[in-house]
């Protein structure tokens, strides 16, 4: 991966911003994205469940795993909490009794998947294009 510090050409830097620029938009078009993705530790705790499939992930390891200091762990709970109560988050039994898995809805997880898909494919045909 090219070092983002050493991308200063502005024939690349351009395009770059402007596919960032659409990526926050299609974000903001679709009330459950905004939900998920308007705090940014939140949007991170959602990217770690979603890579755990239907297994989803339990709620503590779910905090344990965002790594950004966009919140706290108490806010990131509270907004986990949001995500539940708007549907957005499904919660299924593990192991043990007390263990709650979170699991991202349906709707979400495919909302996200347009989302994610759209940027990564504009970067990937971008970066064909690109050189340093």
């Amino acid at each position: 991966m090219s070092d983002p510090a050493n991308m200063g050409s502005s024939s690349y830097t351009l395009p770059m911003f402007s596919e960032e620029i659409a990526y926050l938009q299609y974000l903001g078009s679709k009330r459950s994205l905004i939900l998920a993705a308007s705090n940014l530790g939140a949007y991170e705790a959602v990217l770690h469940i979603l890579q755990c499939d239907d297994d989803g992930l339990p709620v503590y390891q779910a905090l344990e795993k965002v790594q950004s200091r966009f919140c706290s762990k108490s806010g990131l709970l509270k907004r986990l909490r949001v995500l539940r109560n708007e549907g957005l988050l499904e919660e299924r039994m593990g192991r043990k009794k007390s263990e709650v898995h979170l699991v991202v809805s349906g709707q979400l997880r495919e909302e996200l998947k347009v989302a994610l898909g759209q940027k990564y494919l504009e970067e990937q045909l971008a970066s064909k294009s690109w050189t340093p």
